[in-house]
């Protein structure tokens, strides 16, 4: 399989740091402005039948990867445990080789959490919107709102200042094996989409509220790499995934709940024609760690769904699975 690291630069401030679903929603669209909604609907088909093998991770700061928080508070069996539990919540994401550390540690030590992390600083940004100036009618006030805003900053652990760095060089994972099928032209296309995207250092819109300098990404740049069958039974989880055919009993999951529209569904739920009960659909969120048995494919464990407000749609759920080494070390870095 190739995988490609695509790098990205944040241009401004975001309001939530984008997940593979929105990613994906956004390459499609992307693609289909390039080479027609036909093909774009043939992509989206092969991928929902798994004709065609695609991975996509959220969007992660350059370098690091989500922490499996769960998994390592679960495995913890030393003295200290809700000191060590406050430690763990604050790292949001770690380098590699750190991660590689944190897999084994078995007890509290001084030195354990002595190294740079990334962690996500929350607020909200005061905007006025000019009612009079849009309008051109006198008297009908201004609008005084907030707009949630969130930043990960690079925590030093050596560093005595108190000014952390702000992090905005982002990167995602694509994964998708070379074909030599019918699908190989369609693979193909996806592909120098993607690349000339980056070669034009494109700019796009990855959440709400563009038009306040919110939520754009330029596309920096591209690594590719080939990895060979790893023959791995666990994997780091790098996005929203559905999954399909895990071990459950093995793995150590983190839930996320979230209700899924397309951008063009305005208004209540309840003006549209969908059951009350499917307002929301739950993921397996990054940083969770995935367990398979030897029957199964790496392609067997995720799925994406049909999309109850328009059946040309799918629910993206086949996030980036980074392999480890039984429960411990990456693979491959």
């Amino acid at each position: 399989m190739e995988i490609h690291k695509i790098q990205m630069k944040l241009n401004g401030q975001m309001t939530q740091l984008p997940d593979s679903q929105k990613i994906f929603g956004c390459l499609m669209y992307l693609f289909s402005d390039q080479y027609g909604h036909e093909k774009g609907q043939m992509f989206v088909k092969a991928v929902k039948q798994k004709q065609i093998t695609l991975m996509i991770s959220d969007m992660l700061p350059e370098n690091y990867i989500p922490t499996p928080k769960n998994y390592l508070i679960s495995r913890y069996q030393g003295d200290g445990k809700k000191e060590y539990y406050k430690q763990i919540k604050k790292l949001d994401f770690v380098s590699k080789c750190q991660w590689n550390l944190l897999s084994d540690i078995s007890s509290i030590d001084s030195n354990v959490f002595n190294f740079d992390y990334i962690s996500k600083v929350s607020s909200q940004q005061i905007r006025l919107g000019i009612k009079e100036d849009v309008y051109q009618l006198a008297g009908i006030g201004n609008d005084l709102y907030s707009v949630p805003k969130n930043e990960y900053v690079l925590i030093p652990h050596s560093s005595k200042s108190k000014e952390h760095k702000v992090i905005t060089d982002y990167e995602f994972f694509v994964g998708i094996p070379c074909y030599e099928n019918i699908y190989a032209d369609l693979v193909d296309k996806f592909l120098s989409c993607l690349y000339s995207l980056v070669e034009k250092k494109e700019i796009v819109v990855l959440g709400k509220r563009a038009s306040q300098g919110f939520n754009l990404f330029t596309f920096k740049s591209a690594i590719t790499e080939k990895v060979n069958n790893h023959n791995s039974n666990h994997y780091l989880n790098l996005g929203m995934m559905i999954p399909e055919h895990i071990d459950y009993n093995n793995s150590v999951l983190q839930l996320y709940t979230s209700d899924r529209r397309p951008f063009e569904m305005v208004g209540s739920w309840d003006t549209h024609i969908i059951e009350k009960d499917n307002h929301f659909l739950s993921f397996i969120s990054s940083g969770s760690i995935i367990a398979c048995t030897n029957k199964y494919k790496l392609n067997d464990l995720t799925q994406s769904i049909e999309a109850k407000f328009d059946k040309n749609s799918i629910v993206f759920g086949n996030s980036f699975l980074y392999p480890l080494q039984s429960r411990g070390a990456l693979v491959y870095e």
